[in-house]
């Protein structure tokens, strides 16, 4: 079984602290839909881009079908007003995305839905964000199965308070400190397989200040244990003209160590405030100065320095200015630790960047020479095989890359140095990108709910889950992406050791043949039961998967390959081909 803190566990076991009232599903429920969307003859295919709608964005996607619930306190029962639902689905042809808030007696009510599998989540300030069905604390809920003209009750909620954790800082001498910066974090397994630190979702100031008697509240939190990082800016400017004082506060971690390995969490029950201290370490600052060059070989004025930090998961940048007219530059107040001098330049119409890791201890670091380019320009064109609608999008799609890294995707945030080259796919469906670099694979932002990539081809392979490495190469060009509304479907039931179908459970599903675990990631699907225990999820390439069913799943432990390879020893195989419509019922594996 999954091991989880107490706290959780309390909050799962005990009645009186139960994270959600979940409310007994309509008797007469329909099943899912089958998700097959009737499309063209079979073979049939549109290349290029299919037509755009002449009236613009499309008119809001409508139905017959409503949904009603209630929202209110847990464990006391009392409605809870203005409390704000949200109701979405992503699964659609068009993307419906619904808002609404509750009223006096704690009730809400969406109309004209169209048929389809919805998530319902309910906020408000004070209290814990929940979605309909969720469980456990980080655990994604149950999505609402609605059919045409039918009527949907008891989506209600029972929201508890939300724990809240009160650092108060102080210097070495029992000061309080104004201006500290304080980061929320918990441990969490990532894409890369890696457990670190990552910013907490659903807080509600994951990161802010401290005020003037040096405290910093967050509230809304789940129950669970957090490590509490607090920060200071001392920064002084690149070009000279900076502070010269060389004392301040390293990063430090609760209850007053500057390693993360010896940091304390602070573990808080549902509703529970839980008040500390946290003494900052004081430290020697250290100052790093150099020169910056162009591609070319000569001083690059006026280019902008930005200093960041990734710590696990999360990451912080600071401006620390401009370089001189000869290129040199002088950075002061950078805390100890690791770093990245990230460092961006414009001549004219091109861009150039660069980077340098630093680590900065006891002594200054001198002489620092960090050289400019181009990086590599990505081109190529994107088409699209289908009809589904392209508009009403928020943004026009985009091509986008993922670094392999973990830590260089977060370092290199920020788009590429030719703002007229960052991925956008024009009329045509052309798209270029600059300053790229590291091992990437290229991503595409869908238009619309129902698009998905098919292929990247470079160079006559099929590259579309292979990372692509730039070391060394200026431009590749005439890279091709399709992209298709030709979706595929898994759906299933589980059922126990007696045969018996099951309600609350999670369903993981990966590649059937062990990879790196960057490029396993890629193929990974956590799903949840619907209100009627059945799982679906589309959109999957096609190829040889196995899926596990089990009673819980940590966030992220999906992608550690140990937890992995025990996944599979109770999993079930199965081929899925293009846009085709898979039915896999398991049996739930228990203890894992």
């Amino acid at each position: 079984m999954t091991r989880w803190p107490l706290v959780a566990i309390l909050a799962i076991t005990s009645p009186a602290l139960a994270l959600a009232e979940r409310p007994q599903a309509p008797a007469q429920l329909p099943g899912p839909p089958s998700g097959v969307r009737p499309g063209a003859p079979p073979g049939a295919q549109t290349p290029g881009l299919p037509p755009r709608d002449p009236r613009g964005t499309p008119a809001p996607q409508t139905g017959t079908a409503r949904v009603r619930g209630r929202v209110v306190a847990s464990p006391s029962g009392t409605p809870l007003r203005r409390a704000q639902i949200t109701l979405a689905s992503a699964e659609l042809p068009q993307q419906v995305r619904r808002v609404t808030t509750t009223d006096a007696d704690g009730r809400f009510e969406f109309t004209e839905l169209p048929a389809g599998r919805f998530t319902v989540n309910a906020t408000k300030a004070g209290y814990v964000t929940l979605q309909f069905g969720q469980r456990r604390p980080f655990e994604t809920g149950t999505p609402v199965s609605v059919a045409d003209g039918q009527v949907v009750e008891r989506v209600d909620f029972g929201l508890p308070r939300g724990s809240v954790i009160v650092v108060g800082v102080t210097d070495e001498f029992g000061e309080p400190l104004v201006g500290v910066q304080i980061q929320i974090q918990r441990y969490q397994y990532g894409p890369d397989g890696q457990r670190r630190l990552a910013g907490v979702p659903g807080s509600t100031q994951p990161f802010s200040t401290t005020d003037d008697l040096g405290q910093f509240r967050a509230f809304g939190l789940m129950p669970g244990e957090y490590v509490i990082r607090a920060s200071m800016r001392t920064l002084g400017a690149a070009a000279g003209a900076g502070s010269e004082a060389n004392e301040g506060f390293a990063p430090t971690f609760y209850p007053g160590t500057v390693s993360a390995d010896l940091a304390q969490a602070v573990s808080i029950g549902v509703g529970e405030e839980q008040a500390i201290q946290l003494p900052m370490v004081a430290s020697r600052m250290g100052r790093v100065s150099g020169v910056v060059v162009d591609s070319e070989g000569r001083p690059a004025g006026g280019a902008s320095i930005t200093l960041v930090t990734v710590s696990g998961t999360s990451m912080s940048s600071s401006s620390v200015g401009t370089s001189a007219p000869d290129g040199s530059f002088t950075a002061n107040g950078i805390p100890p630790g690791e770093h990245t001098l990230r460092v961006t330049y414009r001549s004219g119409a091109e861009g150039e960047s660069g980077s340098a890791p630093i680590m900065v201890g006891g002594d200054d670091v001198t002489g620092l020479q960090i050289a400019l380019g181009g990086g590599t320009t990505i081109s190529g064109r994107v088409s699209f095989e289908g009809t589904t609608p392209r508009t009403g999008a928020a943004a026009a799609p985009r091509v986008t890359l993922q670094q392999t890294d973990q830590q260089r995707q977060m370092a290199f945030l920020g788009g590429p140095t030719d703002p007229l080259a960052n991925g956008t796919i024009d009329d045509e469906g052309n798209f270029r990108l600059s300053g790229a670099s590291g091992r990437v694979f290229l991503n595409v932002t869908p238009p619309q709910p129902g698009w998905s990539i098919k292929s990247v081809v470079l160079d006559g392979e099929d590259v579309t889950d292979v990372p692509i490495d730039l070391t060394g190469r200026q431009a590749l060009n005439d890279v091709r992406i399709v992209m298709t509304d030709t979706q595929t479907t898994v759906s299933g039931q589980v059922t126990n050791e007696r045969g018996q179908p099951v309600t609350d459970y999670v369903v993981v599903i990966m590649g059937a043949e062990q990879k790196e675990p960057v490029i396993a990631s890629r193929s990974i699907r956590v799903v949840r039961p619907d209100t009627n225990g059945r799982f679906q999820t589309r959109g999957i390439r096609p190829g040889r998967y196995v899926a596990t069913a089990v009673e819980a799943l940590e966030q992220g432990r999906q992608f550690a390959p140990e937890y992995q390879q025990r996944l599979r020893l109770s999993a079930k195989e199965f081929n899925l081909g293009e846009g085709e419509t898979t039915t896999v019922d398991l049996r739930l594996t228990p203890d894992l």
